[in-house]
């Protein structure tokens, strides 16, 4: 893994240099705001069938409840809405978003995902590179879904960990 030293982010308190999966499990880490849970649905199954193969452990690292609406007057519980979306059989972990637990969770994960969903394209499409670059620069391998940012930093470094279907 490439390691990035040329961003400054303060969220960033070490960088991964371990990279066996000792456990026989694959840690996947995704982070983002709890509204974004919603990109799982395009992917939830796919995780189901890798799941079958492969199990692993989903870390998310996201706020624990988010506000639904205009204003704070309805919030979602964060667990409820994964577990909606992710079938039972994958191993979910939720997590509190803070630089601490971020790092702590990052540093014991062997990839990072950053899916999208068909019916958030347009937005998605133009999504910067700064959640890709945040986890490079960790040690972080990342598997995206398509954005042109992502391909443009991909194409840049050689790499090819862009899934621009459900196949991929």
């Amino acid at each position: 893994v490439h390691i990035i030293l040329d961003l400054q982010d303060e969220e960033i308190i070490d960088v991964k240099s371990k990279y066996d999966i000792s456990d026989n499990k694959v840690n996947i880490i995704w982070e983002g705001m709890a509204n974004n849970i919603k990109l799982f649905y395009d992917v939830s199954e796919t995780l189901y069938e890798i799941n079958k193969v492969k199990p692993f452990n989903l870390n998310i690292i996201t706020d624990l409840t988010y506000p639904v609406g205009l204003g704070n007057y309805f919030k979602l519980n964060s667990s409820n809405v994964i577990k909606k979306i992710l079938s039972d059989e994958i191993n979910f972990n939720l997590y509190e978003w803070n630089k601490y637990k971020l790092n702590e969770i990052a540093l014991t994960s062997d990839i990072a995902i950053i899916p999208s969903s068909k019916k958030y394209d347009d937005m998605f499409i133009h999504k910067s590179s700064n959640k890709l670059l945040f986890f490079w620069k960790m040690g972080i391998p990342v598997l995206t879904s398509y954005s042109y940012a992502y391909e443009q930093a991909m194409k840049d470094t050689n790499l090819d960990f862009i899934c621009r279907d459900n196949n991929e």
